[in-house]
């Protein structure tokens, strides 16, 4: 149980740096972001597909409820979709420190997925 009481508080550290980082580049105030809704459609796609195939209905709901929102802007998928050569140097920034916390979640929840199947944990 101690190692659980470890990975919860690396997980709340990691959610305390991502809000701190968050707050800065948005008072930082580089203009309003537009929804991206082909993101969010394919964000519905995935709960939908996960909360089937683990029998979540919380997952399902809120996976159509993207779904539905993303078609029904279907026309402002092109519009809205951000063009990386478009990104600010302080935006690439914040896109490689979330791809590296989302990595290192992965890594995290498959190391403890594999130590729970082994019975350590």
């Amino acid at each position: 149980m101690d190692l659980m009481l470890w990975i919860l508080i690396f997980i709340a550290i990691i959610v305390v740096i991502l809000g701190i980082l968050a707050i800065f580049f948005i008072k930082k105030g580089e203009g309003k972001h537009k929804v991206d809704y082909y993101s969010l459609f394919f964000m519905g796609l995935v709960w939908t597909l996960i909360g089937i195939l683990i029998n979540n209905f919380i997952l399902i709901s809120l996976g159509i409820l993207f779904l539905i929102v993303g078609l029904i802007n279907k026309e402002k998928w092109k519009k809205n979709k951000p063009d990386w050569s478009k990104i600010t140097k302080s935006q690439k920034i914040i896109l490689y420190i979330a791809f590296a916390m989302l990595f290192l979640l992965l890594v995290s929840g498959i190391i403890v997925f594999w130590l729970i199947q082994e019975g350590i944990l």
